[in-house]
C-alpha cells in the first residue's frame, strides 16, 4: 500500500489537519499557562494544581463521553466541544489572567477534550475506507507526536520574545482552524446508532469487566501510579528558571523532550523484534521511567535534564 494512501481522501486531510492544529495549539496553551502561573505566584502548589484541574474532567466525564459518542452525532459533538474550547481560549487573551480565570479556562478546555476525544476517535473509520484505516491511524498518531514536539518549542520562543498573550492568540487561531476542519468533514457512511441504553448499568458493566480482568487492571494501575507520582511536567517552570536557569526558551525544549523521546522510541520499536516477555518488558520500562525521573529531579545541568525527560517519554511509549 502507498505510504500516503490516506491523504488521497479529502476528508482525511481535514481530519489529520484538525489533529495537528488542535494538538499543536493545546501544547502551546499548556506551556503558556504554566509560565504565567509561575510568574504570578512562584508557587509549586499552584503549578501542581494545573495537573489536577486538567485531569479532573477526564475522571468525571470519560465514561459518559464514551456513552454519548456511541449514541449521538459524533461530528456535532466535536463541533460543539470545539466551540467550548474556543470560548475558553478567547477568555485567556482578552481578559486579565488571574489564577482563578486560568484554572477555569483549563477546566473548560479539559472538559471539551474529554467529550471530544471518544467522538473523534470513533469517527476516524468513517473518514477513510477500511483498507486504508491502519495507514490513517498511523499518520494521525504521527501528527499528534509532531505537534507535541513542535508546539512547546515554538511556545517557548514566543514567550521569551513576544510574551504569553501572543501564544494565546496563536492557540485560538489553531482552535478556529480546527473547528473549520470539523465543519468541512463529510462522513463516508453514517455510523451505526445504538439504541440508547441507561448509562448507569452500561458504565457499571464496563467497570466490572476491568476489575475482573486482572491483566488489564494491573496494566492500568501500574501506568496510573507511575505517571501520577512520577510526572515532572507540571513543575517544569520552576526547574527552568530557578534550577537550570534557562528561562522560557529552555522551558519550551524541556516540555518538548518527553514527546521527542516518545517519537524516537516509536521509530525504534517499529524496527525491533517484538518482546518475548511482555511482562518483564513492562516492569523494566516503568522502572526506567522512575530512574530517569529521579535523575531529572537531582540534575542541575540542562542537557542532562533534557536527556532524562527524553528518556521518560521513551520509556512511557515503549
Amino acid at each position: 500500500m502507498d505510504a500516503y494512501a490516506s491523504f488521497r481522501f479529502r476528508d482525511y486531510r481535514f481530519f489529520s489537519s484538525a489533529t495537528l492544529l488542535s494538538t499543536f495549539g493545546l501544547q502551546m496553551l499548556s506551556l503558556a499557562v504554566s509560565w504565567d502561573l509561575y510568574i504570578q505566584t512562584k508557587s509549586a502548589v499552584v503549578l501542581g494544581n494545573v495537573g489536577f484541574v486538567q485531569v479532573a474532567p477526564f475522571l468525571l466525564f470519560a465514561l459518559p463521553a464514551g456513552h454519548l459518542a456511541d449514541h449521538f452525532d459524533r461530528r456535532r459533538i466535536m463541533i460543539f466541544t470545539q466551540l467550548l474550547l474556543m470560548a475558553a481560549s478567547a477568555l485567556l487573551f482578552t481578559s486579565s489572567r488571574s489564577v482563578f480565570l486560568i484554572y477555569t479556562c483549563l477546566f473548560l478546555t479539559a472538559t471539551s477534550r474529554a467529550f471530544q476525544g471518544p467522538a473523534r476517535m470513533a469517527i476516524l473509520p468513517h473518514v477513510v475506507p477500511v483498507d486504508v484505516l491502519r495507514n490513517a491511524i498511523t499518520w494521525n498518531s504521527s501528527a499528534m507526536e509532531i505537534a507535541n514536539v513542535t508546539g512547546p518549542a515554538l511556545a517557548g520562543f514566543m514567550l521569551a520574545s513576544v510574551g504569553s498573550r501572543s501564544v494565546y492568540v496563536a492557540q485560538f487561531i489553531c482552535a478556529t482552524l480546527t473547528l473549520a476542519c470539523f465543519a468541512f468533514l463529510r462522513l463516508r457512511a453514517e455510523p451505526d446508532r445504538k439504541k440508547p441504553a441507561p448509562s448507569g448499568p452500561a458504565i457499571a458493566e464496563g467497570l466490572k469487566f476491568v476489575w475482573r480482568d486482572k491483566l488489564i487492571l494491573a496494566a492500568i494501575s501500574l501506568d496510573l501510579f507511575a505517571v501520577l507520582f512520577g510526572g515532572a511536567i507540571a513543575l517544569l517552570p520552576i526547574y527552568a528558571v530557578e534550577i537550570l536557569h534557562t528561562g522560557a526558551k529552555g522551558l519550551g525544549w524541556l516540555r518538548a523532550a518527553p514527546s521527542f523521546g516518545a517519537v524516537t522510541m516509536a521509530i525504534l520499536s517499529s524496527h525491533l523484534p517484538r518482546a518475548k516477555k511482555a511482562g518483564w518488558t513492562l516492569l523494566s520500562t516503568v522502572a526506567g521511567f522512575g530512574v530517569a525521573t529521579i535523575v531529572f529531579g537531582l540534575s542541575r545541568n540542562f542537557w542532562l535534564s533534557f536527556a532524562m525527560l527524553l528518556l521518560t517519554g521513551a520509556f512511557d511509549n515503549s
